[in-house]
């Protein structure tokens, strides 16, 4: 009887150990059928192995287990630091003397916070999000303690009228003594023609605003905040790291901290306000 239970036993195992190998067997078939479908057949999947395998070689072949692990300690530092810029570009510190402003504050001067637009008075995407009003809802929500600022950010070479415009703004600004109502009644003008005005209409629409015509245009002529405007760009361009437009930054004017605003929607302005409190 015990003979007859070892038998059926070993029958059983035996049966066990050939069905595993059919399915890893059909499994591996299956396997290989997807990778050859994959490549276009065997022929293709065989040359891409061989292709692998040269590659692979030329890499490794001379690299010792030493260079490979620094390789990996290398490529680890590499993704910290990347992660640290990417921080550096979402939320971090500036100091105070780098916040000073060349364009009129909108609202309450000593506000704690302020929300900075960074704009191209010719990109289609800075009209969109002006005509939004998100901004605008935004610092009336937060007037007691935020103010707004409007950045320029004139990416000349998609957008070559855009720096003589903003050129023109601050000649306006100037010219109605430093006025802020008038600047940015000028710049939302500006907005709503968008890039069909010539730099002589938007010199049009600066006169009337009640600004002197010829003098607006002698200020323009001579350049006067050309490198002004030059060098509030390059100051964004490492103070924030802004590289396109619009951009939206909220800034903690005592304690330095600033974030981006991640979406343009008075929803994300309001709760990165918010968090910088």
């Amino acid at each position: 009887m015990e003979n007859k239970n070892g038998s059926l036993l070993a029958s059983i195992a035996g049966l066990m150990v050939v069905f595993t190998a059919i399915n890893i067997f059909a499994t591996h078939y299956l396997i290989q059928q997807n990778e050859y479908k994959t490549y276009g057949w065997e022929s293709n999947y065989k040359k891409v192995l061989r292709v692998n395998k040269m590659q692979y070689d030329q890499a490794f072949a001379s690299v010792t287990e030493e260079q490979l692990e620094q390789q990996l300690k290398d490529a680890i530092n590499q993704n910290a630091q990347q992660q640290e810029q990417q921080k550096a570009a979402n939320g971090w510190e500036v100091a105070p003397q780098d916040l000073k402003v060349f364009t009129p504050v909108s609202g309450k001067a000593d506000a704690d916070l302020s929300i900075y637009e960074f704009s191209d008075l010719e990109c289609p995407y800075c009209v969109q999000l002006h005509k939004s009003g998100i901004v605008k809802q935004a610092l009336e929500k937060n007037k007691d303690n935020v103010n707004y600022v409007f950045r320029n950010f004139p990416l000349t070479q998609i957008h070559p009228g855009a720096e003589p415009k903003a050129q023109v703004g601050l000649c306006v600004y100037e010219l109605s003594n430093k006025n802020t109502d008038t600047y940015y009644k000028f710049i939302s003008d500006v907005f709503d023609l968008w890039n069909q005005a010539s730099t002589e209409q938007v010199v049009d629409l600066g006169a009337k605003n009640g600004i002197d015509k010829a003098k607006l245009n002698e200020c323009l002529s001579s350049k006067k905040y050309a490198q002004t405007v030059q060098d509030d760009l390059n100051n964004w361009i490492n103070t924030f790291h802004v590289s396109w437009t619009p951009t939206i930054v909220v800034v903690n004017n005592k304690t330095g901290k600033w974030q981006k605003v991640e979406k343009r929607s008075a929803e994300s302005i309001q709760s990165t306000i918010d968090s910088l409190k």
